[in-house]
C-alpha cells in the first residue's frame, strides 16, 4: 500500500490513532475471518489495470511440475467483482490462494484467502460475504483502510500498522492487534528474556519505565528501556502491551511498540504520547452489535 503522511487519525481494525506529520505509513494489513482485506488507490488506467497487475504477479509464481502456469481458473465472483484461484507453491498443488478485487469508487478492495483444493465453493462464499460487506465511506466496524467491513466481528481478527519517520530513519512505531482465545500475559510484560540476551552479548540494559497504563479505556503494560549493546549504538524501545479478553473483538490483544537511537528519545516520547492518548476504539457498526 502506497505510503500516507496526513497527519490524521489512522483507522486500523477496531481502532483509531493520530500520527504526527512527521510519520508515514509503512505498510499495513488486515484479515478479518481469516480474509486478508486492503484497499489500494484505482490507477489512471482503471480497474482492469490494476487487475491485469494482479494477475501478472500472480502468473509470475513458478507453477507445479507438468503445468504451465499457477492459475487455476480466472472468473467473476460476483457482479463486478474478479477473482482467480492460484496455485502458490508449485511443491503443494492442493494449497490454494483466492485473490479476488472489487471496484468501490476511486478505491479497490482487495481479498485474500487461502483454502484447499475442493473446498474452493466455501472460500468463495466466505470472501464474497466480506466484500459485501463493505463500506466506503464510514469508520465504523473493522476499517481496512478507506472504509470498513461492517459485518458482525469475528473471532479471527488480526491487524498490524507499521510506521516510518521521515527524517529520522531508524525511528519506527508498530501497532498491532489480535483477537484471542486465552489473554496474552507474556508478550511484552517484562524484560527478563531481553536483559539475558543484552547481558550474554556483554551489552547493558536499563529498566527506564515499567507500570500500568490505561490507553482506549484498556488497562495496559507500558515498559521503556534503554539497551546500549557492547560495540554498537544505544537505543530506547518502548511497549505498551494489552493482554486482550478471550473472544471479544473490541478487546484483542494488543501492542504498540516504537523504537529509535538514543539520541532520539525525546522526539519518540512525544510521538509516544500522542499515539497512546489518542488511541480510541472504532464504533461497530449498527448492525454488528457487540
Amino acid at each position: 500500500m502506497a505510503n500516507q503522511s496526513d497527519g490524521d487519525a489512522k483507522c486500523v481494525g477496531r481502532f483509531r490513532l493520530t500520527v504526527t506529520p512527521d510519520l508515514v505509513v509503512a505498510g499495513r494489513s488486515q484479515s478479518i475471518y481469516e480474509v486478508d482485506v486492503s484497499t489500494v488507490p484505482i490507477p489512471p488506467g482503471g480497474i482492469q489495470s490494476l487487475w491485469d497487475h494482479r494477475l501478472t504477479r500472480i502468473r509470475s509464481l513458478s507453477p507445479p511440475s507438468g503445468l504451465a502456469t499457477s492459475v487455476v481458473r480466472t472468473f467473476d465472483l460476483s457482479p463486478g467483482v474478479r477473482g482467480a484461484w492460484y496455485i502458490v507453491n508449485s511443491y503443494a498443488p492442493e494449497l490454494r490462494e483466492l485473490e479476488a478485487i472489487m471496484p468501490a469508487n476511486d478505491q479497490a478492495v482487495l481479498a485474500v484467502r487461502g483454502g484447499e483444493a475442493g473446498k474452493e465453493a466455501t472460500v468463495e462464499t466466505l470472501v464474497r460475504n466480506v466484500l459485501s460487506a463493505y463500506v466506503r465511506d464510514t469508520v465504523q466496524g473493522f476499517c481496512v483502510g478507506h472504509g470498513a467491513i461492517t459485518s458482525e466481528p469475528g473471532l479471527n481478527e488480526e491487524t498490524r500498522i507499521t510506521f516510518q519517520h521521515r527524517k529520522l530513519h531508524q525511528l519506527s512505531v508498530r501497532f498491532e492487534t489480535h483477537t484471542i482465545e486465552e489473554p496474552d500475559t507474556h508478550t511484552y510484560s517484562n524484560v527478563d528474556e531481553e536483559r539475558q540476551v543484552v547481558a550474554a552479548g556483554g551489552g547493558k540494559l536499563v529498566v527506564l519505565r515499567d507500570q500500568t497504563r490505561s490507553s482506549a479505556a484498556l488497562q495496559g503494560k507500558e515498559i521503556w528501556i534503554l539497551v546500549t549493546p557492547k560495540g554498537e549504538t544505544p537505543f530506547v524501545r518502548f511497549t505498551w502491551h494489552f493482554a486482550g479478553v478471550p473472544g471479544n473483538s473490541s478487546h484483542p490483544m494488543i501492542n504498540l511498540v516504537a523504537t529509535a537511537p538514543a539520541t532520539d528519545q525525546a522526539e519518540l516520547e512525544t510521538i509516544w504520547e500522542s499515539m497512546l492518548h489518542s488511541l480510541k476504539q472504532v464504533p461497530p457498526s449498527p448492525q454488528s452489535p457487540q
